[in-house]
Order: C-alpha cells, then structure tokens, then sequence
C-alpha cells in the first residue's frame, strides 16, 4: 500500500534495460470530447519522450470517420513500434473503442480472452513478444469500472444536510461498487485460469479498478511480482479522479524478469496516471 523509498529519475535509463508503461487513455476525452486531437498529442509526444519498449493501453479509441487515432497508431508504428495488436471491444456509428499493445521487439503470436457474457465495455487481449530475456505472454487487461458518475461525486461532495435525495444517490453509488467488484471478481478468476495455462511466463499489465487489498489484486498476482513492492515510492495511486488516488493500475510480471525502477509520472491526459518499470 505505501513504500518508503525515494521515486527514481525516468531520464537515468540503464543501459540495456527493457522498459514497460501501462496507461488508461480514457477515450482521449479528457480534456475535450469535441476535439481529442491535443490529448492524442499530447500522449503521442510523452511517449516519444519515455521511450518504453512496451506498451500496453486500455480505452484505446478509434473515429471511425476522423481517423485521428489511425494517425497514432501510424506515428507510434513509424517511431520504433513495428508489431502492434489493436482489438476493438466495442463499435458505435462514429468510433470503434478498444485496446493496443505496442512493442518495439517481435510479437510472435496474439489473441484475447473474452469478457463480453459479464460486460461488454471490458476485455482482455494477450501478445506474445521476444524480449532479450525470454518470450513472455504479455497480457492487457480493463476490469470493470464503478460507472459512477461525475454528477454523483460531485453531488454527495456538496450536499451538506441530511436529504432524501442524498440517501438515494449514496445507496445507488454503493450498489454500483457491489455490482463492479462482483463483476471484476468474475472477470480476474477467468483470466487468472487463462495465465495458469500460458505457454509462456506472463507479464500482466492494465487497468484493475481495484486496489492491493482487494480479491481482484491477489488472484491476479498469485505467483507474479508486483514492482512497487519491490522498488516503488510513496502510494503510488494511478486513479486522477474526484476521490483521493488510489492504485488500480498495475504491472505484474514473473520472476525471470527483475524489476530495477518503478516510475510515478503524472501527466494529465487522462483520468488515470500510467505505470512505467524498467526491468533488467
């Protein structure tokens, strides 16, 4: 939950690290729903700051008719991402949302492990990429949100006296969170099934919606490594949202790898802050 250790520089890389970021986009809509063009931008440059070797993004969309983000995934193939999968979870008229895994070593086979019968709106998609140090199944996974809404925080924050109206916002908020967490619940125990008959050692990345204390966390870690417990700093929330952050997003990864720094980068480009390791 908390690690007494200073955060490390991004900018100190080690030479011939291999480095991983995971990163919720929420829809590139947060700054603007009309014209995402400046998030995707802005998104399209952090990377090219922090150089990741994978990565992994969940709310990954696609307009269908302003094909802005056919433009990323072109700029990202173009700068060192050759090998990418890129699977739609869901369509509307104007845009097809999704997931993305982005590498910049071989990606040697692909697929995805279906949540569609317990939600629509969450998946999870799996790459098999070479790495110097092994071939690894590297899987990108969105567990069921809350679906509170920003009017529901924002009411039960301002409301002061006691309303009936307030008792009703608050009993469906929780009846919300019970429906999530049994939903995530569902989604983590075939997934976890799904890792135990991996061909190959896994690294699990994505958005939990849950955090360390939860069921969710300790059927996925089971017998992976969690690197903020090994070189993490502070709390090491993910979520930049109205509550007070917490960590939901996660890199899990198996013992032949061995995490050497764990990065709190705070961009505001998203209702979710991105994890980045370095791993030797």
């Amino acid at each position: 939950m908390f690690q007494w250790r200073f955060s490390d520089d991004p900018q100190n890389r080690n030479p011939g690290s291999v480095r991983m970021l995971t990163y919720n986009l929420q829809l590139f809509r947060h700054s603007s729903s009309k014209n995402p063009q400046p998030t995707i931008d802005s998104i399209r440059n952090f990377i090219f700051k922090y150089q990741p070797d994978v990565i992994c993004f969940q709310e990954y969309s696609t307009y269908l008719r302003k094909r802005w983000q056919q433009k990323l995934t072109q700029n990202l193939a173009d700068s060192g991402y050759r090998y990418y999968h890129v699977s739609i979870i869901r369509k509307t008229d104007n845009e097809a949302q999704g997931m993305a895994i982005f590498s910049k070593f071989p990606i040697i086979g692909k697929g995805s492990i279906s949540l569609r019968k317990i939600s629509k709106l969450n998946g999870c998609i799996y790459a098999d990429i070479v790495l110097p140090q092994d071939t690894f199944r590297v899987y990108n996974l969105h567990l069921q949100s809350n679906l509170i809404k920003t009017e529901e925080y924002s009411y039960m924050n301002e409301v002061k006296e006691d309303s009936y109206l307030q008792r009703m916002i608050v009993i469906r908020v929780l009846r919300k969170i019970k429906e999530a967490v049994i939903k995530r619940s569902q989604q983590a125990a075939g997934i976890s099934s799904a890792i135990r008959q991996s061909p190959f050692p896994a690294i699990v990345m994505g958005d939990f919606n849950d955090p360390p204390s939860s069921y969710v966390y300790r059927i996925l870690r089971n017998q992976l490594n969690d690197p903020f417990v090994t070189t993490g700093s502070g709390r090491g929330g993910t979520y930049n949202g109205p509550l007070p952050t917490f960590r939901i997003d996660y890199l899990l990864h198996d013992t032949k790898l061995n995490a050497e720094a764990y990065y709190q980068l705070k961009p505001d480009f998203s209702d979710h802050f991105p994890v980045m390791i370095d791993f030797k």
